[in-house]
């Protein structure tokens, strides 16, 4: 979903897939953390997300999930009203 509130644009995507284990929850932004093989990923990908989106853009990025049914992850980024 895409949502435009007073000066935020906030954008959702929503997984019904596996879900995130509440004990990976609060690790899954830090770097090199993954739950893969080590020959699957290197755990950066949502690292790197979270520091564009609150370092280079000023937004916001959180997720929710409930485990075997959802995951949720929005980026909220504040619009210019001047451009």
């Amino acid at each position: 979903s895409l949502i435009k509130k007073q000066n935020t644009c906030e954008l959702c995507v929503l997984d019904y897939g596996v879900g995130i284990h509440p004990k990976n929850l609060d690790k899954i932004f830090n770097p090199f953390f993954t739950t893969k093989s080590q020959s699957s990923g290197t755990g950066l990908g949502l690292y790197i997300c979270k520091e564009i989106v609150e370092q280079d853009l000023k937004g916001h990025i959180h997720v929710t999930s409930e485990l075997n049914k959802k995951t949720k992850f929005c980026v909220e980024i504040p619009i210019d009203l001047n451009c």
